[in-house]
């Protein structure tokens, strides 16, 4: 079983947690939420731009740094 079909079949996570996994994976900036349908980036796209822009995205890598 991959990490993405594993992260889908763990109902205590999160919807966004499958398509978010499976994104990285495949090195692509971002993916549609399964509950609002809103593109979100992923940390790769977080990782380019560079620094935090301090707006509470879901995937920021400095996030436990702000």
């Amino acid at each position: 079983m991959t990490a993405a079909e594993a992260a889908e079949n763990n109902p205590q996570d999160p919807p966004w947690k499958g398509p978010h996994t499976r994104a990285l994976a495949a090195g692509e900036e971002g993916y549609n939420d399964p509950v609002t349908g809103l593109w979100v980036w992923t940390e790769i796209a977080h990782r380019k731009r560079g620094a935090c822009c301090n707006t509470g995205c879901r995937h920021c890598p400095w996030r436990e740094e702000t």
